[in-house]
């Protein structure tokens, strides 16, 4: 979050931007709280022909609520990214093979420590995340769950054995970001014991809109 107006003005900040995703092939976004100055942005990009995509809430809970119940079985949990980890991820995410070159890159160049978390059903990976533990805090990412196996507590799964990984790396909270239009997803977290966080600085709440062009 900026903490001063800086020296270039809104419109030439934007085009900075894209000039930079541009330069990576990229569709440029933008991801905003909705502050008084986010809004000033909200308005510049819509002007600028940005889409409203989604909007996104971020969602806190502490790890000993998670770890009271003991880890379960049947999951692979590696520090390391590996090829079953990565193929499963891409086929059940749907990423373009086109793009899958760039998100290897990315994740083989995450410096903080993390994990690699995939739980099996019916002999087949089900359902994978990531952990990534800065501080006293784990970040939980690229939770995907095959569509045909939802509903059976693998989610729960995946997140306790991210929580215990982190918990054993001494963080003490989980945070993530789940679209709130995205019912099942929030039902899930509501029950594991998430909530939104609510920020000083973000009037109404942890609330992340994005735009993208």
């Amino acid at each position: 979050m900026p903490l001063y107006a800086g020296r270039l003005d809104l419109k030439e900040k934007i085009e900075v931007c894209r000039q930079h995703y541009r330069r990576w092939s990229l569709p440029t976004i933008f991801k905003v709280w909705p502050s008084a100055q986010g809004n000033l942005l909200d308005r510049a990009l819509q002007k600028n022909h940005f889409t409203r995509e989604a909007e996104t809430s971020v969602q806190t809970c502490r790890l000993d609520a998670i770890c009271a119940s003991p880890a379960h079985s049947g999951a692979s949990v590696q520090s390391a990214l590996g090829e079953e980890w990565f193929d499963a991820y891409v086929q059940l995410s749907g990423v373009a093979a086109a793009d899958c070159g760039k998100l290897r890159s990315i994740l083989e160049h995450i410096s903080p420590p993390v994990v690699y978390v995939c739980v099996r059903s019916e002999g087949r990976i089900a359902s994978c995340g990531i952990g990534i533990v800065e501080g006293r805090d784990v970040g939980i990412f690229s939770l995907v769950t095959d569509p045909d196996l939802r509903n059976r507590g693998l989610g729960r799964q995946l997140i306790g054995h991210i929580a215990h990984w982190a918990h054993s790396c001494g963080a003490e909270r989980a945070y993530l970001q789940v679209m709130t239009e995205n019912a099942p997803a929030q039902s899930l977290l509501s029950q594991t014991g998430f909530c939104r966080m609510l920020p000083l600085l973000v009037p109404r709440g942890a609330l992340l809109l994005i735009f993208i062009r």
